[in-house]
């Protein structure tokens, strides 16, 4: 599946910055000629952060199946999409997460991350087969599945980065081998060491909250500063989708901030026909209080897991990002 991998040593990571939903891109673009993709990407998809084309190489001919996804934005001034691209370069070493091939802004300041696609189907799928006919899936399906993801995020946080959103619509499942990969990095940031340690401060009330309604974390919808634990939320929701169904989470849309609805959520969480392990690794991520969630490597060596590798035969974070002038000067080499 990343056999363009030897191609994308050759391109440019240019700089660019956020943007909002976009038309379609361009139908000539000089930077995607000499990457070699084909033009007229097919589109796939469309949201408030750009515009989606599955993409091939022009050497694959017009039957090739696309390897590609093409990302476009116009681009406006902010930071999301710098922060995505230096999220996806420092993630590449991973095969959990899709393989970032080029980032660049063209003539018409259109902002472009072209990527690995990952061919197969979104995990809510699955989770929408398998929930068919009034069915639910079985545990040791929610475990073959959560030991990935859970081994994704814990990379993540490794190298210091939160995803922030997510849910089973961001973890794809490959045709080719089965492997999850977490994709949609669109809200997603590395954190400075003063961010790891005090979290990321607080967004001005009123404005709109990070991620999806239904998953966010209280502290986000409390507007209040949040740092990896946000992610825990996030795993915890993914497993509640695959035991109430799609979209289904212990709260629902409703604010977990709202004590009146603790007792409830846990009523709830307690009647799920699992396994204790299972329910206590549930509880151990949607602690409202982020201060009571287990970190990513505590929830990784739980019972409900089985036997995890131990964090360090995980993969190494990948080595510190390279600046723009030290890429201008491998470029040049």
């Amino acid at each position: 599946m990343r056999n363009f991998i030897k191609v994308a040593k050759h391109v440019y990571y240019g700089v660019f910055f956020f943007s909002c939903r976009c038309p379609s891109p361009p139908r000539k673009v000089p930077v995607m000629e000499k990457l070699m993709i084909r033009s007229n990407p097919r589109p796939i998809g469309a949201g408030g952060f750009g515009s989606i084309f599955a993409a091939s190489f022009a050497r694959d001919g017009p039957d090739h199946e696309e390897c590609l996804v093409v990302k476009v934005q116009k681009a406006r001034p902010g930071s999301f999409a710098l922060a995505e691209r230096n999220v996806l370069l420092a993630l590449r070493d991973s095969p959990m997460f899709p393989y970032l091939v080029a980032a660049f802004v063209d003539e018409q300041n259109f902002t472009y991350i072209v990527m690995e696609r990952v061919c197969g189907r979104d995990l809510a799928a699955v989770i929408r087969e398998d929930h068919a006919g009034g069915r639910r899936m079985d545990e040791a399906t929610a475990r073959h599945f959560m030991v990935q993801v859970v081994s994704a995020v814990l990379y993540m946080h490794r190298c210091a980065i939160v995803h922030r959103d997510l849910k089973s619509e961001n973890v794809m499942v490959s045709r080719d081998d089965g492997r999850v990969v977490i994709v949609d990095f669109g809200l997603a940031r590395k954190l400075s060491e003063f961010e790891l340690f005090n979290g990321i401060p607080p967004y001005e009330k009123g404005t709109q909250v990070l991620g999806t309604p239904g998953f966010q974390a209280p502290e986000l919808l409390a507007y209040k500063s949040h740092g990896l634990a946000v992610d825990l939320w996030g795993v915890g929701n993914v497993m509640t989708e695959m035991f109430f169904g799609p979209n289904e989470t212990l709260f629902g849309k409703r604010d977990p901030n709202d004590e009146s609805l603790h007792e409830p959520a846990m009523r709830r969480l307690s009647g799920i026909a699992a396994g204790r392990h299972c329910v206590d690794f549930l509880s151990s991520c949607l602690a409202v209080n982020p201060s009571e969630r287990l970190t990513i490597e505590e929830a990784a060596c739980l019972p409900f897991l089985g036997s995890p590798q131990p964090v360090s035969a995980l993969p190494p974070p990948v080595a510190p990002l390279k600046t723009e002038k030290e890429l201008a000067e491998q470029r040049l080499q």
